[in-house]
């Protein structure tokens, strides 16, 4: 990470091949009130000339060139290590703030003791509101959360908050030189919730506020919902092998299987959108059988050296 100076914020932005999403997150920031930033962009080899484009409307914005697609996690930790502010805002391309938002979430996270990390309300684009906030991170419960029989028997919200989405995710630079930034093993997606489970392992609090909220374009930065589906179901059964070792993660797995086949015998109390989901994830799940079994031999439990990614083909 660079000198700290007396700037406020650095707000990290990963592009890959987003153009209009990243000009219109970008512009979002310029408009809002509150202006002591600086914005770090992470080109993950899009070659879509976004970086001359929007250079050209914002010459302030550093734009970083990544010679191949190391995914979400290693394009924010080259970011991080660039950044300048007493706090870090790691923003999705497809985030859009309010004028508020920044000044916002600013003046909360400084008033709770403590705190490793905050998120912000995330509405989608019509205005309803959007899951930011993950009580389960590792845990079987919220495995079984997707199970028909057992999520009425066993299955109970808890009150910690143990993750916020890494969409909009605000950290004191203090806590990343602390606990380090995302774990290179991570491709995409799960990289936010091995951090915040290692920032609450320091001792520190995540937290949210629905004072402040940003418009989040979900999925639209991610156009392959089989990859994306595949790529999710791979990144957290590594996260829980990096979480709960191999007896965890045979753990894991069972109750992957119990679930598949529970909603199977169910499935006649399904919608018709929740039968596409099932279908969806469970062939998800099933395709990607060989990689579970190689994964606790390919990867070790502690943080990645960065000579290992978890990353599925795109076919």
């Amino acid at each position: 990470m660079e000198q700290r100076t007396n700037l406020a914020l650095s707000i990290v932005i990963v592009h890959y091949k987003t153009k209009e999403l990243t000009t219109k997150c970008i512009e979002s920031v310029y408009q809002s009130e509150f202006q002591d930033f600086e914005i770090i962009v992470v080109d993950n080899a899009s070659n879509d000339g976004a970086g001359v484009e929007i250079k050209e409307l914002y010459p302030n914005v550093k734009w970083i060139y990544n010679e191949s697609n190391e995914g979400f996690g290693r394009a924010n930790n080259i970011g991080i290590q660039q950044a300048k502010g007493e706090y870090i805002l790691l923003l999705n391309s497809d985030v859009q703030v309010n004028k508020d938002t920044l000044g916002s979430c600013l003046a909360e996270i400084e008033t709770i003791e403590d705190c490793g990390a905050l998120g912000c309300k995330l509405l989608n684009p019509d205005g309803s509101i959007q899951k930011s906030q993950y009580f389960h991170v590792d845990d079987f419960q919220g495995v079984l959360k997707n199970n028909i029989l057992f999520s009425h028997l066993m299955y109970k919200e808890p009150s910690i908050l143990k993750a916020v989405m890494g969409a909009f995710m605000l950290i004191p630079s203090k806590i990343i030189q602390e606990v380090g930034d995302f774990d290179p093993d991570f491709f995409m997606y799960a990289e936010e919730m091995e951090l915040c489970k290692r920032i609450v392992s320091a001792g520190y609090s995540i937290n949210y506020t629905s004072k402040a909220f940003a418009i989040h374009e979900h999925g639209a930065s991610s156009s392959n919902q089989t990859w994306s589906t595949r790529q999710n179901l791979l990144s957290n059964a590594l996260l829980f092998y990096k979480t709960r070792g191999i007896i965890g993660y045979a753990v894991f797995h069972i109750l992957m299987v119990l679930n598949m086949l529970t909603n199977i015998c169910f499935i006649w109390k399904m919608t018709k959108p929740m039968k596409e989901s099932f279908f969806l994830v469970n062939s998800s799940y099933l395709r990607n059988a060989p990689k579970y079994f190689t994964l606790p031999f390919e990867f070790k439990r502690t943080r990645g050296e960065g000579n290992q990614l978890l990353k599925l083909d795109r076919k």
